[in-house]
């Protein structure tokens, strides 16, 4: 029986591999995840501005995590609301000003 669990072992590393691989490949290749670290690494310079870590170039992957634990003055909303709210906002504006430039090029069709 417990030669049957390590035969399966190899099988079962190949499938979290190929996931975890699966999985790196769509976050680089994501374009709201980059949105969200460039809005991440803005954010946590505007809040060090005048630090000797207010004009960073990167932070560790874990300060992700960290943002759920830091909370505005209403004890209830994250960093994590408040910088999915700004990506949301830029991404509006932008949506919204392709679609009226969009619109203002299509020739009317009534």
């Amino acid at each position: 029986m417990a030669s049957r669990s390590f035969a399966r072992i190899p099988w079962v590393t190949e499938t979290l591999v190929r996931s975890t691989e699966a999985a790196c490949e769509e976050l680089r290749s994501s374009r709201l995840f980059l949105k969200l670290l460039e809005a991440v690494l803005k954010t946590g310079n505007r809040m060090n501005v005048g630090t000797n870590r207010g004009d960073a170039h990167a932070f560790k992957l874990d300060t992700l995590l960290k943002l759920v634990d830091v909370k505005g003055t209403d004890g209830k909303t994250t960093l994590l609301h408040f910088v999915v709210q700004e990506i949301i906002r830029s991404e509006g504006s932008r949506l919204a000003s392709a679609s009226s430039s969009t619109t203002k090029t299509q020739p009317n069709t009534l």
